[in-house]
């Protein structure tokens, strides 16, 4: 009679045990798998040396990404015709070349874009948006450029060219900076040759320099309280 209730309650107790030891286990690899989410955060779709993503594709970066693609935050220099979103508080960075690096492109920056070389280099055509808060940076050349083609941007941010230029087009520069916002480099803004730079500015474009270079035809509109200055 006394084995009886030792019976009753030794059920229940491996049971509580059990459950206990599983909840903690389950606690244990949510957490794991949260943390290891933060950490290897990235763009998506990746991209690959091939042209992919294909054209039409939106690309997502969210949280922090560093060398997706090498020595660049994101992209191969292959890709052409896809959107790239960076949105608010994430972070695209190139540790030894580009924060992102495509064929041809359109981007929107609500974070950070950093590279080593160029914030955000494109082989020909980029189209490039870059909201209020947000950064755009090359250390060693350009913060936005083109090796082929030509640059439009909007900027409500920063971008900077540390050491070279802030907004560098091969071919045509269309250039709309708002109040409040700076593009900064050894030169602001620069067109390429027997191209068409065209600047419409209500913040900052500073240049150790040349605020403005234009090779071929330079139109510039600078609003009231809006500033262009060079060394």
């Amino acid at each position: 009679m006394t084995r009886l209730p030792i019976r009753i309650w030794c059920f229940p107790r491996q049971r509580l045990l059990i459950w206990r030891a599983a909840a903690a286990i389950a606690i244990t690899a949510t957490v794991t798998l949260a943390l290891m989410g933060g950490a290897y955060a990235a763009c998506s779709p990746a991209a690959d040396n091939s042209p992919n993503p294909p054209p039409g594709t939106t690309i997502t970066c969210s949280g922090v990404t560093t060398d997706q693609n090498g020595t660049n935050g994101y992209g191969t220099g292959n890709q052409t015709g896809i959107v790239i979103n960076v949105d608010s508080g994430a972070s695209v960075t190139g540790s030894v070349n580009s924060g992102i690096n495509i064929g041809n492109a359109t981007v929107s920056n609500s974070g950070s874009i950093t590279g080593a070389t160029n914030g955000v280099f494109s082989q020909n055509d980029v189209t490039v948006t870059n909201n209020t808060g947000a950064t755009i940076t090359g250390t060693v050349l350009s913060g936005i450029g083109s090796n082929n083609g030509s640059v439009t941007v909007v900027n409500s941010g920063t971008i900077t060219g540390n050491a070279n230029v802030g907004v560098f087009a091969f071919v045509n520069a269309t250039v709309t900076n708002n109040a409040g916002a700076t593009i900064a480099g050894d030169l602001g803004v620069n067109s390429g040759y027997s191209a068409v730079g065209n600047v419409t500015n209500a913040g900052n474009i500073i240049g150790t320099s040349y605020g403005f270079i234009a090779y071929g035809t330079g139109v510039v509109s600078n609003a009231a309280g809006g500033l262009i200055s060079g060394g």
